[in-house]
């Protein structure tokens, strides 16, 4: 398999939720949400790593200042490294959608997306054991 030969929608491009994003294989934190940032190119675009160790690179052979990106713990491929791709002259890390798993934050916690369904779905939807507030048109007992 080629380094980037992944197909399918980019689905962390236009996402910019508060959270981090890990490695689909092995769960090693890559990237927080705080360095996303929107750009032209197919892949989501970061800035910064979480972590020093966070990723592996290799430069990319015909292709001046391109690295190939692997995760740091466990090798999978995630993308390449752009360098002085940004306004600032920093890099630019394009990382596939697919070598990543999105880890929400919330309430300063890490969570799954199922934890986060379970605890941000509507106080009021059919899931919930909350009680609606009563409608304007039901009486009080009370006297």
């Amino acid at each position: 398999m080629a380094f980037c030969s992944w197909k399918g929608e980019e689905y962390y491009r236009d996402h910019f939720r508060s959270g981090t994003y890990h490695c689909v294989k092995c769960n090693y934190g890559l990237f927080s949400s705080l360095s996303k940032y929107k750009h032209d190119s197919r892949l989501p675009a970061f800035a910064t790593p979480l972590n020093k160790d966070s990723l592996s690179k290799v430069p990319e052979k015909n292709r001046r200042l391109t690295l190939k990106v692997s995760c740091g713990k466990c090798g999978n491929p995630l993308g390449h490294e752009f360098q002085r791709d940004r306004k600032d002259g920093g890099s630019r890390f394009g990382i596939v959608s697919q070598s990543l798993k999105f880890v929400a934050s919330f309430g300063g916690m890490e969570t799954s997306k199922e934890t986060e369904k379970k605890y941000c779905a509507s106080p009021y939807s059919s899931s919930s054991s909350s009680t609606p507030p009563p409608s304007s048109s039901s009486s009080s007992s009370e006297d």
